[in-house]
């Protein structure tokens, strides 16, 4: 159970693993740390639903072998192959636009998760948001930079992209928006990222291995910081993953938390520290 769904998520799409090639879903022979027991199991494109209304084809096999309790049976049985006929990215960015506009908002607030395989290897995206290359002139690392350069302006265009669905559906004004990273830019070869002015860079503990940019944003920040008559501001305050929960919670008013007991892996809410 041990999957977006068995997690708490009602539907997933992606993969169970990182470095994933996006135009087959195969894992590439560069991947960071090679498979893992998981993707030795499961390799390709996935999806989860838990409103499936047909099971995977492996269901009665699995039932069958009497290992798993209900709950790892259910998850399981509405877990199926993908296909990919595009480039990856392009699919998840396509069913999140088909989740936010079939969404009923009346009926429960939605919480979307869209994890992009970009900023991380392979550089893989649609070729018109390629930029022209680079002449043999000039050091291989400016093909990787352009490569990279390329690589953001597609994620710029699918957070807009996602951002105009919202519009679409009359659900801006209602949205918050967070935009974070899992780890500063890998800076090993085959990468072209630059994290100065901090030091070091993914796979290190120096600050550029560790700490990311991110920000809020969305008509629910711009509503609030209008009510407290602010601009928009860059805040110095220091969060950390674990504190993106209850930060959020708060921002809507539930002040009771995550109900966890407190302990070093238990964030803190943060927006009256941001705000």
């Amino acid at each position: 159970a041990n999957t977006p769904m068995g997690m708490g998520y009602s539907s997933f799409m992606g993969w169970f693993g990182d470095s994933m090639e996006s135009c087959d879903g195969a894992e590439p022979g560069f991947a960071v740390g090679g498979s893992g027991p998981l993707m030795d199991t499961l390799p390709s494109f996935w999806r989860q639903d838990s409103k499936a209304s047909f099971e995977a084809p492996w269901c009665d096999l699995l039932r069958a072998t009497k290992m798993l309790d209900a709950e790892e049976l259910f998850v399981a049985c509405r877990t199926f192959k993908a296909e990919l006929n595009d480039v990856a990215d392009e699919e998840i960015r396509r069913r999140s636009r088909e989740i936010i506009l079939q969404h009923h908002y009346d009926q429960a607030p939605l919480f979307l998760v869209h994890a992009l395989q970009l900023m991380h290897l392979p550089m893989q995206y649609p070729e018109h948001f390629a930029p022209p290359t680079f002449s043999g002139t000039k050091p291989q690392n400016e093909d990787l930079r352009a490569a990279t350069y390329g690589a953001l302006t597609y994620v710029d265009w699918v957070i807009g992209d996602l951002i105009n669905a919202f519009k679409e559906k009359k659900q801006y004004e209602n949205t918050i928006v967070l935009v974070t990273s899992d780890n500063g830019g890998a800076i090993y070869a085959g990468t072209a990222n630059n994290n100065f002015p901090l030091r070091g860079g993914k796979f290190n503990n120096f600050e550029g291995g560790q700490r990311v940019n991110a920000f809020f944003s969305g008509g629910w920040v711009e509503a609030a910081l209008k009510e407290n008559k602010m601009p928009p501001f860059a805040s110095e305050t220091v969060m950390a993953i674990n504190d993106v929960p209850d930060t959020l919670l708060q921002m809507v008013g539930i002040n009771q938390g995550m109900g966890h007991a407190s302990g070093p892996l238990i964030g803190v809410p943060l927006w009256d520290k941001i705000l």
